[in-house]
């Protein structure tokens, strides 16, 4: 049976390996100074605000920390956890700890 190919149909790979693999590029010689390989992670950090995994990879890589970019990085994550947990307690208030009338958790 073919495996069929859902990015085409504009659906994300998941997992989305590329950037473990860009991350593993880098502990080769060859592609430790690589622009593009550099690029690719920090687009993808700056896309998705991965600020762990950031600073994972300037630690493993041994890259310079810009503390200016993290500290916007992790700001963009505490918002959006406050937006979740605003939503959770919303919906726990609203809807009741159970889901509501038919919902059993």
């Amino acid at each position: 049976m073919p495996i069929e190919n859902l990015e085409d149909q504009g659906l994300e790979k998941n997992p989305d390996l590329e950037l473990p693999q860009f991350k593993f590029l880098l502990t080769l010689p060859e592609y430790r100074n690589d622009r593009a390989v550099h690029s690719k992670i920090t687009e993808a950090i700056k896309k998705d605000d991965m600020a762990p995994w950031y600073e994972l990879i300037c630690k493993e890589a041994g890259w310079k920390l810009d503390l200016k970019m993290l500290k916007t990085l992790k700001t963009k994550n505490e918002e959006k956890i406050k937006l979740l947990d605003e939503a959770i307690e919303d919906a726990e208030k609203n809807l009741g700890r159970d889901g509501g009338p038919g919902m059993h958790i």
